[in-house]
């Protein structure tokens, strides 16, 4: 139940920014960064909010 709730709010995010980004290709492996990328704007976007609230 909670990781379904997870995949419906990144899931979006994650397809808007396949659109633009494209697989990197390393031999015969495909290495999708999308994901990394909406952590890591999740990340930031946390500690922003958090460094607003505390002070």
């Amino acid at each position: 139940m909670a990781l379904e709730g997870v995949y419906t709010a990144t899931d979006p995010p994650i397809k808007l920014v396949r659109r633009w980004v494209p697989i990197v290709r390393i031999g015969q492996v495909g290495l999708d960064l999308s994901f990394m990328l909406v952590f890591i704007a999740c990340w930031l976007l946390l500690s922003v909010i958090s460094g607003v609230f505390a002070l």
